[in-house]
């Protein structure tokens, strides 16, 4: 689970408006997150602090938790450059 806070961030551009979605649903994103921790629930999170609802903090978010992801399914991590295509 990985959320920011509605507040602009290291990854928005000057003069990023405040989310007011992220900010209102970010209480009920550390509730979810405590009530689970009681449930003795496997859970990750990253609550990051500022940062907006955009696809830079999306990304970010992705690159951080791919290798825990592909873990859980017991995938083989490759990396994009080191592919190499077989000849037909």
């Amino acid at each position: 689970m990985s959320a920011g806070d509605g507040n602009p961030g290291p990854l928005d551009p000057p003069g990023t408006a405040v989310d007011g979605i992220e900010q209102w649903i970010h209480p009920q994103n550390m509730a979810f997150a405590a009530r689970a921790e009681t449930l003795r629930l496997r859970l990750t999170t990253d609550f990051y602090g500022p940062g907006t609802h955009s696809w830079s903090y999306w990304q970010r978010a992705l690159h951080r938790s791919f290798p825990m992801l592909m873990d859980s399914i017991s995938a083989e991590q490759v990396c994009p450059t080191t592919v190499r295509t077989q000849p037909r």
